[in-house]
């Protein structure tokens, strides 16, 4: 099996239309006719006006490509900046569908996970602020570089809170991170 590498971004230019105040992506009007000589219309008519992209099992759009599947935010910060992405995307209000320009932001891995939503299954409110039933007290922590950093534990839960989101700003972490 071929190994297929990335689409360019002319590649993508000519395939596709990007409304960075929307951030809606269009597939381009097609001129020519298909293999079997028959007119592009039909094609135009159903998908020239309609956004591409369908969300994935993780809550991401995706369109086909070239024979893969690819992420819409992707596709839109490549036809916006002119460049592909060389690492992370991030949704900046971790609307997983909303590829606004102003809403994506190409970043390291690291700095991606600095910038999550909070977890439904939360029960304190605050991500890194939990109740330690062993110590009967809210304990904070942060997770920094790939380890657990203790931030303190705490008789009251808005203390907790407090210090986990001082630690945040201590650590660089995203305004927006564990917004729901």
């Amino acid at each position: 099996m071929p190994n297929r590498t990335a689409p360019t971004v002319a590649e993508l230019k000519a395939a596709f239309r990007y409304d960075p105040e929307t951030g809606f992506l269009y597939r381009k009007r097609k001129e020519h006719k298909d293999a079997r000589g028959r007119s592009a219309e039909g094609w135009n008519r159903r998908w020239e006006a309609a956004p591409v992209g369908t969300p994935n099992a993780r809550g991401y759009l995706v369109v086909r490509f070239a024979g893969k599947n690819m992420y819409v935010h992707r596709i839109a910060v490549a036809l916006h900046t002119g460049e592909l992405p060389s690492s992370s995307v991030d949704h900046i209000n971790h609307d997983k569908k909303d590829n606004r320009a102003s809403n994506l932001r190409v970043v390291s891995h690291r700095e991606n996970l600095m910038n999550q939503h909070l977890r439904p299954n939360n029960t304190s409110g605050q991500m890194g602020v939990y109740w330690s039933q062993s110590a009967r007290k809210w304990v904070a922590e942060v997770y920094v570089e790939g380890r657990s950093v203790y931030v303190g534990g705490y008789a009251a839960r808005e203390d907790a809170i407090r210090a986990r989101k001082d630690a945040e700003v201590l650590y660089g972490f995203h305004p927006n991170h564990g917004a729901k």
